[in-house]
């Protein structure tokens, strides 16, 4: 389930950090591209499948209000289903986090 909040705040945000899954990448920085300053800096938790070629197709012309594109290298956990709807078993986290930031 996505839920979607405009950003109401008269300022823009110092950071964006796009939680959701590769797919939806596009979605929500065309969503947000219009709150963006030159000092915001964009990244996602989840950089595999080519966010930074995602962010600079969806930004178009703002990414010039973009400081820096980042991103960690893939998931800090992975779960498993143990009860369907309810419960999960976290498998696997990571005691490191490799990342990368890119300035437009």
């Amino acid at each position: 389930m996505y839920v979607w909040r405009p950003l109401t705040h008269k300022r823009a945000p110092q950071v964006v950090l796009v939680c959701g899954p590769a797919h939806i990448h596009g979605l929500l920085l065309r969503s947000i591209a219009p709150h963006l300053s030159p000092e915001t800096y964009v990244g996602t938790i989840f950089a595999q499948g080519g966010f930074d070629w995602i962010a600079t197709d969806a930004l178009g012309d703002r990414m010039a209000n973009v400081k820096a594109l980042f991103g960690l290298q893939n998931i800090p956990w992975i779960c498993k289903m143990t009860t369907y709807g309810s419960e999960a078993r976290i498998l696997g986290p990571k005691v490191r986090r490799d990342g990368r930031r890119e300035t437009p």
